[in-house]
């Protein structure tokens, strides 16, 4: 019985230890006058953006402005600037040990402490509902009004949910002008099972909304107050495995939605600064 106390003593200071690492990573986001978003129904509109690609920061805001609403510039954190010495800790100490550690380029390293700064900040402010965009999305033919009612029916309705995705998944325009679709059953196939469970079934109807198993890409996400806390203790509990955008799929219980029309979207025009330093 001694040994089980000392050995709960040892793995709670070990997980205090992987909490504080993980935090001294994170960006603060400083405060901006108590600036509302433009939604009623939204506290805090992030947009993820590199310091290198300020010029898509100037789009995606004129873009947001256009459709009367107010963002918050995150500064991403660039995992492709970190030192060989400091990426060999990030490694050992953001990672699972049990995946190969250094399949996981830096780029996806930097995604997840971004939207992890994003989580941090929410749920220290406390804040109800937020919308996560990374700065290659696209508002143009962006309708307000088609969220708006989305988010009040959802209250109207007293639907529980976590994150509501604004467009029908993952796709990338590639140049010779063909649509590829990143689904996640086709492109993680072998990781089905770690979230096959079934999630609930939405009470009553909400327009235009489905729940859904599992999907890749966090590039336009709107959190709620529940959704904020859960992703925030998963990640803040379990190292990564795979990516973020992958991994969140895992959390056990999760109420996820998305959209079946593209509200706002990205065809990843930019390309990816998570596979390549871009």
């Amino acid at each position: 019985m001694q040994f089980f106390y000392v050995f709960v003593f040892l793995w709670s200071l070990a997980f205090a230890n992987d909490k504080i690492f993980l935090r001294s990573y994170l960006k603060k986001i400083p405060c901006e006058n108590n600036q509302t978003s433009g939604l009623s129904e939204v506290d805090c509109i992030y947009v993820i953006n590199l310091d290198k690609h300020i010029n898509r920061w100037n789009i995606i805001n004129k873009q947001l402005q256009d459709s009367g609403l107010y963002a918050k510039r995150v500064s991403a954190v660039n995992g492709w600037g970190f030192d060989k010495q400091e990426l060999k800790k990030l490694y050992h100490g953001l990672l699972s040990p049990s995946y190969q550690k250094f399949s996981r380029t830096p780029g996806t390293l930097g995604c997840f402490l971004s939207h992890l700064s994003v989580l941090q900040d929410a749920y220290e402010k406390n804040y109800q509902t937020i919308w996560v965009l990374e700065d290659d999305c696209n508002l143009e033919g962006f309708e307000k009004n088609k969220l708006k009612n989305i988010l009040n029916e959802l209250t109207e309705k007293k639907i529980a949910w976590d994150a509501l995705y604004t467009d029908t998944g993952s796709r990338y325009l590639h140049p010779d002008g063909t649509l590829e679709r990143y689904d996640f059953d086709k492109m993680c196939s072998w990781l089905i099972e770690k979230c096959s469970y079934q999630p609930e079934s939405l009470q009553t109807q909400v327009t235009n909304l489905q729940r859904i198993h599992r999907r890749l890409g966090m590039y336009s996400v709107i959190l709620s107050h529940a959704g904020i806390k859960k992703i925030w203790e998963y990640f803040t509990t379990h190292k990564l495995q795979w990516a973020y955008d992958v991994d969140i799929n895992f959390i056990e219980g999760k109420r996820f939605l998305q959209t079946k029309e593209d509200i706002v979207s990205t065809t990843g025009a930019y390309g990816s600064s998570t596979s390549k330093n871009k």
